[in-house]
């Protein structure tokens, strides 16, 4: 390096000799740090550095990241070197190249990171600023992004991963940048990612920062002085860049790095530990924070030029060691050196030949932290750590991390109310950190964040311990070989559920093809498990692919749906099909004529949109419990649009039943959950199935699912016909009550009114099934002589009853043209094979020869008393005495035969709510269930 003035020389009034040797101090740092940083490239990565500057500078189609004609181009000021030269007529040997380019868009290039120093190898990553003419318009900033985007692609196959960054030097200023994304950390982190760059970075070409001229001391009076610097044409504006000083870092940018780090964390959790350890040093000395960037500069104005003591990772960790050991915190300091070992990823028990600098200057570091030979022998093991060490250092990772992170939060929420981060990338940085790191039941940990290469184990067995009768966990060990006993120093994991064991093994690499699989359980096989591991595998990718950052600008939602049965053992069934349904032989709920259920356990993996696996196991009443599961996730969705699920069962001789009755069940529920989704007025489900003997009904309202068991069909048809308050589906299963009438009725109950079902019985009775505008469901028989008759009487009943309370709190927008629809049951060799729509007659009604109507009065809160009219005449007494004196009327009035039913045509109810309904709302069924009532006890008079 050339010999240079020390500071001594450099006056506060800065001459230009003094500029000069400044420039060639910053210019020779670059040179050799940008030599260094070639060093740790191969040859293909070398040629894609070497372009760089050249692919920017020209704009022509042989060259890569050609997009148009209008693209930005010409780097101020570029002089192609030999070098440049030489790599581009490696990619275009005709290309000839231009004496000049006038446009000079691109100010400048750099790049920053761990480029040049000790923590650069060949798989590090490029960070590339692409500094721009502030006056671009919009049109040629995205043709330069687009440009860059191509560049990167080009890039890969060349096996160098390269980020580049369109930067505005005016509006990094300002405090404009890139939005947040998986690259760029957007608004949380404005000056320490300054901070980095004039520390780290190196030139490539272009405009050289004004920083750089700028003398250390002077960092507080930074604009005073670098606007003297150009009024005095000592430095000219069309050879600088100015990003701005570092000398007042703000406080309330401390919690947007503090997230954004941990969020880095996640992929690179030594990197993170130690810039987050960096923000926590920097805020221990608050007010008085000297940057690294300054102590930079001032060894750069001084006299140190040893690359090695301004190499940018060892001047950090030199920072964070000093501040640890004046806390004298040994634990947090050997994690840092850890951290910094294994960044620099030179393991020094395993010969490098030739010896590097980074090798030589690393083995110096190691040697004054007095690591053995036995320590670093077991961390350059690193890469063959399996399970139990990976995750202990996992553990310790995050702990640091999420330490760290709470020191330097609480500081900035102390010292300022103001929040510098944007709240939306706050948000999206929350939500990253809440998908890696947040632990709840069932869900899948990642253990293995770039710490080991191989986790898998040779051996994996599962073992369950019984706590008492109904509960137990599971263990998972890894072995070295079979015949190894299952010692606590092997234990991985435990569980209360399997499938989360045996998830966790896939998914984290610990388990593959070649691991041998121990159970030691009486019901579970190791042949089911190896099934269980190898669908999964079928399924799910591993390595998992990381989501995209627009994935969490949004509310997860689920993207994959797996099902296991059975993992458990399957059903014994011991049944013989003659003379059987061919129904009760597919449905696997509730099979053969002893009706048993198939499905012992089922296993639930949920895998959404932010790659978040979580397990879920049900035994007891399994399939009553993934019902309400679904209804669950169904409505968690943002659009409620659910993925097809995958359904498994282990072979056994009824497998395919079992997995295609999990399949119409859950095809059959989408299709209902997406019809009440889709109609304007239904706010719940009511699904109806059955699981061996017993009826279940599985009820959400409003989204909030549930289920009720019953004994019996009888049980069943009374929970049906409670009234319901909003509109619902009623809706059953495919192979629920198929020999009852009331399949027909709700499988054809689903268009908008009131219908009333009609099923002539013998002796001229009638049962009749009405389902309400709320899918609400009422059961009654009717005596009747003419069943026309018995039709025009409910129509007129349920339409004076809407007149006086329309549609009784229906959500039916159209609610007052709710049409009474009426149909007849079809019965034939005991199946019910349709109804067919009754059309009235158009007739005048005919179907009374009375009016009779019926007023209900409270007494008090429990006794009601009615009042009978007949043709406007009311009668006195008791219910039974008005009853005796109304049927008198009638048969005195009454011509011929006299033995047909009358029908009450209005009921007023509306001062009994308390007596009915507990002071509810009152409902349709209310009043039929009290009109049919009343007439039973009329019209057993009427008929003897």
């Amino acid at each position: 390096m050339n010999q240079l003035l020390p500071t001594a020389e450099i006056a506060p009034d800065l001459n230009q000799q003094d500029i000069d040797n400044i420039k060639q101090r910053f210019f020779a740092i670059s040179e050799e740090r940008l030599a260094r940083t070639r060093f740790g490239l191969n040859d293909r990565q070398q040629i894609v550095l070497d372009t760089l500057p050249a692919l920017f500078h020209y704009n022509h189609p042989a060259l890569p990241g050609y997009v148009s004609q209008k693209t930005p181009s010409g780097l101020s000021g570029f002089n192609i070197s030999n070098r440049n030269k030489l790599a581009i007529k490696r990619l275009a040997s005709n290309f000839e190249f231009p004496q000049s380019n006038a446009e000079n868009a691109i100010y400048s290039i750099f790049i920053m990171g761990s480029v040049g120093s000790i923590a650069h190898g060949n798989r590090s990553d490029l960070d590339v600023w692409i500094c721009h003419n502030p006056d671009l318009d919009s049109e040629s900033k995205r043709l330069l992004e687009h440009k860059c985007e191509r560049i990167s692609r080009w890039a890969e196959a060349f096996e160098a991963e390269v980020h580049c960054f369109v930067m505005n030097s005016e509006e990094f200023r300002q405090g404009k940048i890139a939005q947040l994304d998986d690259e760029s950390s957007g608004s949380s982190q404005h000056y320490l990612l300054l901070d980095e760059f004039y520390r780290s970075g190196i030139w490539l070409g272009g405009r050289i920062p004004l920083w750089w001229l700028v003398p250390p001391h002077c960092e507080n009076q930074y604009e005073h002085f670098a606007k003297s610097l150009l009024d005095s044409k000592l430095v000219a504006s069309d050879e600088v860049i100015d990003f701005g000083s570092v000398a007042k870092m703000p406080i309330n940018e401390f919690v947007g790095a503090g997230i954004w780090q941990l969020y880095k964390g996640i992929d690179s959790p030594y990197k993170s530990v130690l810039k987050l350890l960096l923000l926590e040093t920097y805020a221990s000395t608050y007010p008085n924070i000297k940057s690294l960037s300054v102590e930079f500069k001032e060894r750069v104005y001084g006299d140190e030029f040893d690359l090695n003591q301004i190499d940018a990772y060892l001047c950090l960790y030199r920072r964070i060691e000093l501040y640890l050991k004046g806390r004298k915190e040994r634990k947090r300091l050997e994690l840092v050196r850890r951290s910094f070992y294994f960044l620099v990823d030179c393991p020094l028990t395993q010969q490098s030949s030739p010896l590097g600098w980074q090798w030589r200057l690393l083995q110096e570091i190691v040697h004054e932290w007095g690591w053995q030979h036995r320590q670093l022998t077991r961390l350059d093991a690193r890469a063959t750590w399996k399970a139990a060490q990976t995750t202990l250092e996992k553990q310790n990772l995050v702990q640091e991390l999420t330490r760290s992170y709470r020191f330097v939060s609480d500081f900035g929420a102390r010292q300022s109310d103001e929040n510098a981060i944007d709240q939306s990338e706050l948000r999206t940085l929350g939500r990253k950190l809440n998908a890696a790191f947040d632990r709840r039941a069932g869900k899948i940990e990642f253990i293995n964040p770039d710490i080991s290469l191989d986790i898998k184990e040779r051996v994996l067995l599962f073992k369950k311990t019984e706590l008492n009768q109904s509960s137990g966990f599971w263990q998972v060990y890894g072995l070295p070989k079979k015949e190894s006993n299952p010692t606590i120093n092997l234990l991985l994991k435990q569980s209360h559920s399997l499938s989360e064991l045996l998830c966790w093994c896939y998914l984290n690499g610990i388990y593959d093809l070649d691991t041998d699989i121990i159970v030691r359980d009486d019901t579970v096989s190791e042949g089911y498990v190896k099934q269980f591991l190898s669908s999964i595998g079928a399924c799910i990718v591993t390595p998992p692919v990381k989501p995209k950052h627009d994935e969490f600008l949004r509310t997860p939602h689920i993207k994959q749906v797996l099902v296991f049965t059975n993992l458990a053992g399957h059903v014994d069934v011991k049944d013989s099909k003659s003379n059987a349904d061919p129904n009760d032989t597919r449905d696997a709920f509730s099979y053969g004529s002893q009706q048993k259920n198939l499905v012992s356990s089922i296993e639930l993996i949920v895998i959404n949109s932010w790659n978040e696996v979580v397990c879920q196991s049900f035994s007891e009443n399994c399939v009553q419990q993934i019902a309400v599961r679904y209804l669950q996730l169904f409505y968690s969705q943002p659009t409620q649009e659910f993925p097809e699920i995958i359904v498994f069962s282990p072979r056994s001789p009824h497998s395919n039943c079992v997995s295609e009755r999990m399949r119409e069940l859950f095809r059959d529920l989408n299709s209902e959950l997406t019809r009440q989704t889709h109609s304007p007025t239904e706010s719940g489900l009511r699904y109806v199935f059955k699981v061996a003997k017993k009826y279940h009904l599985l009820r959400s309202f409003p989204n909030k699912p549930h289920v009720d068991q019953f004994d019996s069909q009888e049980a069943l048809l009374a929970a049906l016909q409670r009234p319901q308050s909003r509109s619902s589906i009623l809706a059953l299963d495919r192979y629920a009550l198929n020999h009852h009438p009331l399949k027909l009725v709700i499988d054809n109950a689903q268009q908008r009114g009131i219908k009333v079902f009609v099923l002539p019985l013998a002796l001229h009775r009638a049962r009749v099934f009405i389902v309400d505008c709320n899918q609400s469901l009422i059961q009654l028989q009717f005596p009747f002589g003419h069943l026309d008759n018995l039709l025009h009487s409910l129509k007129q009943f349920i339409q004076n009853v809407l007149h006086k309370q329309p549609i009784l709190n229906s959500d039916d927008p159209k609610a007052d043209e709710c049409p009474i629809l009426f149909y007849r049951l079809k019965q034939e060799h005991g199946q019910w094979l349709d109804c067919e729509t009754i059309e009235l007659s158009k007739r005048a009604s005919m179907f009374s020869d009375f009016e009779v109507k019926v007023i209900v009065e409270p007494i008090n809160s429990k006794k009601l008393h009615y009042r009978l009219f007949c043709d406007q005449f009311e009668f006195s007494g008791d219910l039974p005495q008005q009853i005796a004196a109304v049927k008198q009327f009638i048969l005195s009035h009454r011509k011929g035969d006299k033995n047909y039913p009358c029908y009450l045509s209005d009921i007023d109810i509306s001062l009994c709510r308390e007596q009915i309904n507990n002071g509810g709302e009152l409902f349709l069924s209310h009043y039929l269930r009290i009109k049919n009532d009343i007439e039973q006890k009329l019209n057993s008079t009427l008929l003897r």
